[in-house]
């Protein structure tokens, strides 16, 4: 004779609560220069893409590039700013170079690569601005094309 007992049916699984959807973080809407903490005075431009100075819209900062430096600036003059666009280490250390004197332990350096780029990315850019001197201190998206590292002098 069968047992009268009830026999336990397996708990049928409960369907996975479903996570709520992750919103993208908003955009900001600070602009680039503000991001950058770009200093009014000069921005000393090395490599810049074209239609560059829709980052320095509303700025109190004039970009020149290190020809329009030298010939108005005297030999204890210091840059505020230096933006470097470059594709490779050794096209930072060619502008960190030409511009010499100009750069000061104030000087706001920014460098910006390429999105995507496997060789040269913001860890490789850190690790060579270190022994330069130079400590890495934010990172933006400037935009779709471009990031941006800022350094300070330590």
């Amino acid at each position: 004779m069968p047992s009268k007992r009830a026999t336990k049916k397996p708990a049928a699984k409960k369907p996975a609560a479903e996570k709520p959807a992750t919103a993208k973080p908003e955009t900001s809407t600070k602009p680039v220069w503000r991001k950058l903490f770009i200093k009014p005075g000069c921005v000393l431009m090395y490599n810049p893409p074209k239609g560059y100075t829709k980052w320095l819209k509303g700025s109190n900062a004039v970009a020149l590039a290190i020809d329009m430096v030298r010939l108005q600036a005297d030999e204890d003059r210091c840059v505020e700013n230096a933006w470097v666009f470059a594709s490779s280490i050794t096209d930072v250390e060619s502008a960190i170079d030409d511009a010499g004197g100009y750069l000061h332990p104030t000087t706001n350096l920014i460098v910006s690569y390429k999105k995507g780029d496997k060789a040269f990315h913001r860890d490789t850019l850190f690790a060579a601005m270190e022994p330069l001197g130079w400590e890495g201190m934010s990172l933006i998206a400037v935009d779709d094309t471009w990031s941006a590292m800022r350094f300070k002098r330590v």
